[in-house]
């Protein structure tokens, strides 16, 4: 009974921080932390780093993250590049309630044990070629307790894994493990991620399974001069939570997007399909300019008080909205360690209505150890 109690309080914990609700609290991440990589010594045929300093601004400013840009040096860069990639793991405490972003830009090729390797040139005979096995590394990043999105400009990148790991992880590539990338320019994959992820800077959270929908989207409808075919990215879940199968999401992190209380009927969700997409894949301007929306709220329940009489009402209040009660009687039953207390609490973030408050409750009867929510 003691262990059911001790439970039902760590949900309520959970429950207390994500109620009353509203769109931005079904967010799962506290923190998100983007690493954006290339090579120092880059081919000069391939700027990269223009294209990843871009990317590393809309990281910062328009989403909030807190983003940081690393060239791999050229000597002892395979473990030069392991130990920062343990480091940037290790940010937060690696913390389940955080998201990682690593981003490469730069080349690639497959090795003789088909694996992705990262190469500053392309040449492998050139004095000057260095490689990192990315593959061991991005085996480390699929042990991290903290969900991690991987997304790769380089040929070859589209490369699957064992299927095993800790936290959700999920890869974006630019393109198959037996292609090449499009070069730097309007038509790359970072080009067509910045711009998407620009035109959903104001929308409600949005999983990476959309973002990459949009991105082929784009690349689908782009027929250039020559009509020659652009690669078409790819998008794989590396390690999946088989427990509660979730999609990573992303969502603006500023205080006047994210903290707003967004009205979905009125975000401006790009569609790729609408006329204003011109036939090179631009977009017309109204996008970026529109203000976001927000629910003009000004219940009382949500208004900080540790006055008597605030509580009092508070508790008025809550009656006198409608609720629904949810028992869940368990086989049996079970201690903190066996019990998923933080996957129970990412299942009630997720409740799909807008609630005030939930409560949790915890006793036994008929042989059966329930779980009452209202």
């Amino acid at each position: 009974h003691h262990r059911m109690r001790e439970i039902a309080a760590r949900i309520q914990d959970g429950a207390n921080r994500s109620f009353p609700n509203d769109l931005s609290s079904r967010y799962r991440y506290d923190k998100v932390y983007a690493l954006l990589i290339c090579w120092a010594d880059e081919d000069p045929r391939l700027p990269v780093s223009i294209e990843l300093n871009d990317l590393s601004r809309l990281f910062s400013d328009e989403f909030g993250f807190q983003a940081e840009t690393w060239q791999i040096p050229t000597d002892n860069c395979h473990n030069e590049l392991s130990h920062k990639v343990l480091d940037f793991i290790g940010i937060g405490d690696d913390n389940r309630n955080d998201l990682k972003i690593v981003y490469y830009g730069g080349h690639g090729i497959l090795t003789k044990g088909r694996q992705l390797a990262w190469t500053n040139i392309p040449n492998k005979a050139e004095k000057m070629f260095r490689s990192v096995k990315w593959s061991g590394i991005q085996n480390t990043l699929e042990e991290a307790q903290s969900d991690i999105l991987t997304l790769l400009d380089c040929c070859a990148s589209g490369t699957a894994n064992t299927d095993e790991g800790r936290g959700t992880t999920e890869l974006v590539a630019a393109c198959g493990f037996n292609a090449s990338a499009n070069p730097v320019g309007a038509h790359s994959f970072t080009r067509k991620l910045i711009t998407e992820l620009h035109l959903l800077r104001y929308s409600p959270p949005f999983t990476v399974s959309f973002l990459f929908n949009c991105i082929l989207r784009r690349l689908q409808m782009w027929m250039p001069e020559d009509r020659k075919l652009q690669k078409a990215p790819l998008h794989i879940l590396l390690t999946p939570d088989k427990i509660l199968p979730r999609s990573i999401q992303l969502v603006s992190c500023r205080k006047n997007m994210a903290q707003a209380l967004i009205d979905p009927d009125h975000i401006p969700i790009p569609n790729p399909n609408h006329a204003n997409f011109a036939s090179n894949g631009t977009t017309s301007a109204e996008m970026s300019s529109q203000a976001l929306p927000t629910q003009n709220i000004s219940n009382s329940i949500l208004q900080p008080s540790s006055s008597k009489s605030h509580n009092i009402k508070i508790k008025s209040q809550l009656h006198s909205l409608p609720y629904l009660a949810l028992h869940i009687w368990m086989n049996k039953s079970m201690s903190m360690n066996e019990f998923p207390i933080d996957l129970f609490s990412d299942w009630l973030r997720m409740v799909p209505v807008l609630a005030q408050r939930v409560q949790v409750e915890t006793g036994f009867n008929s042989g059966f150890a329930p779980l009452k929510l209202v």
